[in-house]
């Protein structure tokens, strides 16, 4: 752990700035508006703070410059913002151990970039969206400690025909929510930590 502490400044002086790492530290309250301002981004790395609040509403302004979001493991809530899906070169989302509820957005599909999908470990629900399988160069998603139903679609198992490929839900136990005939890993189960 760094010994960052406080909150995220304005970030709109940083245009030229193209990697934000400031991940474990402990950073508290929200993440600014400001970051729309960061215009020549291509990784944020908040992960592992003590941030907290929504993604903003903004956050699409990256569209052409953000390769990776990474927000892992703060104390983020709402739902996940469909603002998102306008990040269309976005290769890695990284938004799980937060609190992020309601379904996962449907338009998840149109970023066609996406390899790494990761969600687990929020306050999720609903069905797995089958139109998850139109993302071809995803390589690792997961979607265990939520609390999703339903079976995996089919279209998302052909994702996983390659061994490089990881998909880790909630299928395990004695009566899993979610079925999985594809899935690297059932949690719970002992891969699951």
């Amino acid at each position: 752990m760094n010994s960052l502490e406080g909150s995220l400044p304005d970030l709109s002086h940083f245009s030229k700035l193209r990697n934000l790492y400031l991940y474990e530290n402990a950073l508290k309250g929200s993440i600014p508006d400001s970051v729309a301002g960061l215009k020549s981004i291509e990784v944020l790395f908040l992960s592992s703070n003590q941030l907290t609040g929504t993604i903003p509403s903004n956050i699409g302004a990256l569209d052409r410059t953000l390769r990776g979001l990474y927000l892992s493991d703060n104390k983020l809530d709402g739902k996940i913002s469909e603002m998102l899906c306008e990040l269309e070169e976005l290769e890695a989302l990284f938004l799980d151990e937060n609190k992020f509820s309601g379904e996962l957005p449907d338009c998840l599909n149109s970023m066609s970039s996406l390899r790494q999908l990761y969600v687990f470990k929020n306050e999720l629900s609903g069905e797995v969206p089958s139109n998850l399988e139109n993302l071809k160069l995803l390589s690792g998603l997961g979607l265990e400690g939520n609390s999703f139903v339903g079976e995996i679609a089919q279209g998302i198992c052909s994702l996983t025909t390659d061994p490089l490929v990881d998909l880790w839900a909630d299928c395990g136990g004695s009566s899993p929510a979610v079925t999985c005939s594809c899935c690297s890993a059932c949690c719970p189960g002992a891969h699951c930590t």
